[in-house]
């Protein structure tokens, strides 16, 4: 069978249907009990829709869902049913309310099916990399709150049992941005347990298999050691420090240079940088960094614990507060309409109209001729080669692709100019290149080409064992410019 896409045999629905009209229309597809409005994602295991569930018999009574079903060229393949099948038992044993919710699962027209609560929100890869583009850092608060209501549904995962009262020992081993879901009403959601493993034999495991984001390993994953909540506890110190720094922390260009720095990498001080950052909120970060899992929090609800001991000495964040934060970020109209798809409005011409502009908006913020969002509005500018983040499809199983509202054109790009280079040695030799804040995959000595001139370049070299040094460069068109970074002494 073909992995290819099927054709979508959506037609449709006439201007103004609302969910209650949806079945009468008669122009969705039919699966089991559900009408499928429309795709929003598709990975290389599952497909996901947006859908209404109407109950028969039950006047009124429908619920937006997002459908998670087997594709159907893996519905013959014992394995992946039944690692999506070990998904769905143990996330719909994950009742919270910081945890995505699982309504059903079953079997129809011989394919595996979940169905799950459809979010109004954004991941925070998503969010992270919007706020990057525009040269803005996440508010330490607004952070703290997020990762605190994380930590917080990460505990329950870390502390279900099965039904005969035997804990499971679950462990996420996923923890990164795109699995953290904030939505426009300020609710955060644990999502995705696709790889998640549990202690026990009643769900199967791969052990000594390297699964989830290298850039979000703990330092036992890197070197396939046992895992356990600790290590989920390091994702969400990852993610925090993330969120702090505006930038990537383990993220290089490389698989192998990604597994060293996550591995031996160095952790540099956020108030080196962000100095208004207070030094108790830096330390929760330290502490859940700590590379031998008996030095970090012991449980998720300690990392919590300590989180809203810091916010309860700041102005607290209500669920109001990050709703807010994230409609700041990305608009107004584009809120709305993930709220309007929540709540079965208008769903097919709402979902046609987000996942068109979403198509227009990734293609800008992937050319050579990047797009940077500020304040809702789309305007096109030129960002440096090495700014890796773009804005892909959000990999979390339960969020929708979705865009602004309107698109204005963008500006026409700015006339090639020659370009620079720069050849980069360091004392000692082997120091970890930043430019612009962004990793690079490289290590000295190393030599760059393609770069802007006649503008300050941020170099910084990291080495382990070291203070990180830095230095601005301006380079000229068609020259290349030699530097040497010498590092001071050890570390003790």
């Amino acid at each position: 069978m073909s992995n290819e896409p099927e054709q979508n045999p959506l037609r449709p629905i006439p201007p103004g249907a609302d969910l209650t009209s949806v079945r009468q229309a008669g122009s969705v597809e039919r699966f089991g009990k559900y009408s499928i409005v429309g795709p929003l994602a598709r990975g290389g295991m599952a497909e996901l829709s947006l859908a209404v569930h109407e109950a028969e018999g039950v006047a009124g009574f429908s619920k937006v869902v997002a459908l998670k079903r087997v594709l159907p060229a893996l519905t013959g393949d014992e394995r992946y049913v039944q690692m999506f099948l070990d998904e769905a038992r143990l996330a719909a044993g994950l009742d919270h309310a910081n945890i995505v919710r699982i309504y059903d699962v079953g079997h129809c027209d011989g394919r595996y099916y979940l169905t799950m609560e459809y979010l109004p929100g954004e991941d925070l890869h998503r969010a992270m990399t919007l706020i990057e583009s525009r040269g803005e850092l996440c508010d330490p608060d607004v952070a703290a709150a997020i990762i605190s209501a994380a930590a917080e549904g990460l505990h329950f995962a870390h502390e279900v049992t099965d039904p005969n009262g035997v804990p499971l020992s679950l462990v996420h081993r996923d923890v990164s941005p795109s699995n953290i879901i904030v939505t426009y009403y300020g609710q955060v959601k644990i999502v995705d347990f696709g790889i998640a493993k549990a202690g026990n034999n009643g769900y199967r495991t791969e052990g000594g298999m390297m699964k989830g984001k290298p850039a979000y390993f703990a330092p036992e994953q890197v070197t396939r050691a046992p895992v356990d909540r600790r290590t989920d506890v390091y994702g969400l110190g990852i993610v925090l420090w993330e969120l702090l720094a505006g930038r990537r922390l383990f993220m290089m260009d490389t698989l192998p240079a990604t597994l060293a720095a996550a591995a031996v990498g160095e952790i540099f001080a956020l108030r080196t940088t962000r100095p208004e950052i207070d030094p108790a909120l830096e330390a929760i970060v330290i502490k859940a960094l700590a590379r031998e899992p008996d030095s970090r929090f012991q449980t998720a609800a300690e990392m919590h614990e300590a989180l809203e001991d810091y916010l309860s000495t700041r102005t607290r964040q209500s669920t109001k507060d990050l709703g807010a934060w994230l409609q700041a970020a990305f608009g107004e109209r584009r809120a709305q309409l993930k709220k309007s798809m929540a709540r079965g409005v208008n769903l097919r011409l709402t979902l046609d109209s987000v996942l068109a502009l979403d198509d227009a908006f990734a293609e800008l913020v992937s050319g050579g001729s990047q797009a940077v969002i500020s304040r809702g509005q789309v305007t096109s500018v030129r960002r440096p080669w090495w700014h890796t983040a773009v804005f892909g499809a959000a990999a979390a199983v339960v969020m929708a692709v979705g865009a602004l509202a309107s698109l204005p054109q963008p500006a026409p790009a700015p006339a090639t100019v020659p370009a620079g280079a720069l050849a980069i040695t360091s004392v000692p030799p082997g120091a970890m290149v930043f430019l612009g804040g962004e990793p690079t995959g490289k290590v000295t000595p190393a030599t760059f080409a393609e770069l802007p001139t006649d503008v300050p370049l941020d170099v910084q070299l990291q080495h382990v064992g070291f203070d990180p040094v830095s230095q601005f460069v301006t380079l000229k068109p068609g020259e290349t410019v030699e530097r040497t970074l010498r590092f001071g002494p050890a570390k003790p």
